[in-house]
């Protein structure tokens, strides 16, 4: 062919097409002659218009132009295709975008590190061996799998084609998804992204298919169910054990589809920061997701810093280490998320959760009227164990400050903490990653349950000091000591040791405790917890593990309350809630059945209970003695409840 019949055979082979009513004549055309401008020179331009017509008639018969020619051009590769497997789209090509984001975008200057991707569904190897292409430093190793042996099989050979190595960057072979890694445990939590095109096109859309698509080419990768989420279910959970927490999810599905995807990944519990992202057209085409769970900060800083980060930046709450305790905090946001801290604690809302920020200069950003003694403390104690009570700058949305205008800040003396907030830039609204009434937790180890499986992402970085931060009130012109801790000047500390020491002896209670014969066990456990903090205990029995029926000794301690001034019960029997029905038949006693450190604080707060009572087969003495605690640490705050208190005692002289 002559250079110069380039263009002539195109517009030839485009009108041709176009008069047979062929989409994209002009796309199609340029296909088959860039085919044949590729073929040797010694073809004839009459032996090429021959081949160009019968491939023009063959694509007006319905035979894709990507089957004829034997080949598709996806992203920078060519690749062979041929009938049974799917041909690549351009569509597509985002997908790949999206993977190569996620690896190559630097945290703290760094990618990550050989990482380990998954491609399910692969086909013709299209995306993964464009990640291998593309991904430059990174050196990803890519595992393929597809469930047809002739997609797998032409995947390879596509692989040996551009110069890929089999044996050390990707791996190709039959399964079905990813089945015969999840039965393998050694394979679980190693990846850093999976990635699919499965079939996604609902079964009842099928047959809406242009014919070339329709009449050849393979329904099994075409097919994704009722809603064409059959497969994307199936991979939510095998991504969800083979990622490693923090690791990605990216999923091509049709556009109606997406809705319901989301749902279903937000439903899952295993994934947070769930997107939908857009193709080449605009039109919504990718869900992406992140894997929630533990990352360990010996890892490399990529592997574990951009997990926080990215939970963090999408609202979600995160768990990591201080040079004080565990806290568990959100980005601060013009939008305001505070309250995720408010409902993961059980923390009442009045009180604010403090900032912590990278420097210093960030303490003049957020505050407003500083004192020369308040910046003087911050240059001279932070980074440290110092939170610093100031009035609120007008950078300070709504919902993190308290009632009165004042924020408190922070810097933190921890790398890991200074590496999220460095990456991060903006400040993290945090609190110690503890329930309400429950002691802070020192380490992954130690945290509630409850708090892990909440958070998007826990870092791991071994123990920490335990010692809260010192917080001192720097409203006014002299700073007040509101909290004694590890850091700040010494002359505050040392006079709250003595204040503390001071109130410790004044907060000892007398507090008398029964059971029956199921709480048995727990009471006497709960007598010694009581004792070593202090409290005076009055057993009022029974003495043995012997039956006892609940109302004879509730009426007992109830009794003793009522006629005392402050006086506190704690009942133990095996559910708790026939000693509070029997407790609360005595005037003057109200006793309250609790299960939680939470309950037992509202108990107290607002409806001044003055008994406790608990189970003793259904909540463990560890929690009990968490409950306990908790009952006693909070006291009545009146206010509009002491109403409510007023009618109880008028129900009382009614019987």
């Amino acid at each position: 062919m002559k250079d110069g019949s380039f263009s002539e055979f195109t517009q030839l082979a485009a009108n041709k097409l176009r008069l047979g009513g062929a989409a994209c004549p002009e796309a199609v055309a340029k296909i088959f002659v860039d085919c044949l401008h590729l073929t040797p020179a010694s073809r004839s331009n009459d032996e090429s218009r021959q081949l160009l017509d019968q491939w023009v008639e063959r694509h007006l018969a319905g035979e894709p132009a990507q089957y004829i020619v034997g080949h598709a051009w996806f992203r920078r590769v060519r690749l062979t295709v041929r009938p049974g497997v799917l041909i690549p789209r351009p569509e597509t090509e985002v997908l790949v975008d999206v993977v190569l984001e996620r690896l190559t975008r630097a945290c703290s200057g760094e990618p990550l590190p050989r990482p380990k991707v998954l491609d399910l569904c692969t086909g013709s190897g299209c995306v993964a061996l464009s990640l291998l292409k593309e991904a430059g430093e990174t050196h990803p190793v890519v595992v393929a799998t597809d469930i047809s042996q002739e997609a797998v099989n032409l995947a390879r050979e596509n692989a040996l084609e551009l110069g890929i190595s089999l044996n050390d960057q990707l791996t190709v072979f039959v399964d079905d998804l990813a089945s015969s890694l999840v039965a393998d445990p050694a394979a679980h939590a190693s990846f850093d992204v999976v990635v699919s095109n499965p079939p996604y096109i609902p079964t009842a859309l099928l047959a809406e298919l242009p014919r070339e698509v329709a009449d050849h080419e393979p329904a099994l990768a075409l097919d994704g169910g009722a809603d064409g989420l059959g497969l994307f279910r199936r991979i939510l959970d095998q991504a969800g054990a083979l990622l490693r927490p923090g690791g990605m999810l990216a999923c091509e599905l049709h556009e109606d589809s997406l809705t319901v995807a989301a749902e279903a990944c937000k439903a899952h519990g295993l994934w947070f920061g769930v997107g939908i992202r857009r193709d080449l057209t605009g039109r919504e085409r990718f869900i992406v997701a992140c894997r929630r769970g533990v990352v360990k900060a010996d890892w490399h800083a990529s592997r574990w810093l951009c997990p926080a980060v990215e939970a963090l930046k999408a609202g979600e709450a995160v768990v990591f280490p201080t040079d004080t305790v565990y806290g568990l905090g959100v980005a601060v946001t013009a939008s305001g998320n505070a309250h995720k801290v408010f409902k993961l604690k059980g923390r009442d809302r009045e009180k604010p959760v403090a900032w912590l920020v990278e420097s210093t200069e960030a303490i003049a950003r957020y505050a407003a009227d500083i004192s020369h003694k308040a910046l003087d403390l911050a240059a001279a104690y932070l980074p440290g164990a110092l939170t610093l009570v100031l009035k609120a700058g007008r950078d300070v949305p709504e919902g993190f400050a308290a009632a009165d205008g004042t924020i408190a800040l922070r810097v933190p003396d921890h790398p890991v903490a200074l590496a999220v907030l460095a990456e991060l830039r903006v400040p993290i609204a945090a609190s110690s990653a503890n329930l309400q009434g429950q002691p802070p937790a020192l380490s992954v180890e130690s945290l509630d349950a409850a708090i892990a499986a909440k958070a998007a992402v826990v870092v791991d970085a071994g123990a920490v000091p335990g010692v809260p931060s010192t917080i001192l009130s720097c409203v006014g012109d002299d700073p007040t000591l509101l909290r004694a801790g590890a850091g700040g000047p010494k002359e505050y500390r040392a006079a709250s040791n003595e204040r503390q020491r001071k109130d410790d002896e004044e907060s000892a209670m007398t507090i008398s405790i029964a059971s029956d014969h199921a709480g048995f066990e727990q009471k006497a456990a709960l007598a010694n917890h009581l004792r070593k903090h202090g409290h005076t205990v009055v057993d009022l029995g029974p003495y043995d593990s012997g039956r006892v029926d609940y109302p004879d000794v509730a009426q007992k301690v109830a009794q003793e309350v009522a006629a005392s001034d402050g006086g506190i019960g704690v009942l133990v029997c095996g559910t708790g809630i026939g000693m509070a029905m029997a407790a609360n038949k005595i005037a003057g006693a109200r006793a309250a059945n609790v299960t939680s450190p939470e309950l037992a604080e509202m108990a107290r707060r607002h409806n001044d209970a003055n008994i406790l009572t608990l189970s003793g087969r259904f909540v463990s003495l560890e929690e009990n003695c968490r409950i306990l605690d908790a009952f006693l640490a909070a006291s009545f705050e009146g206010g509009r409840h002491t109403q409510r208190l007023n009618k109880l005692k008028q129900l009382e002289g009614s019987r």
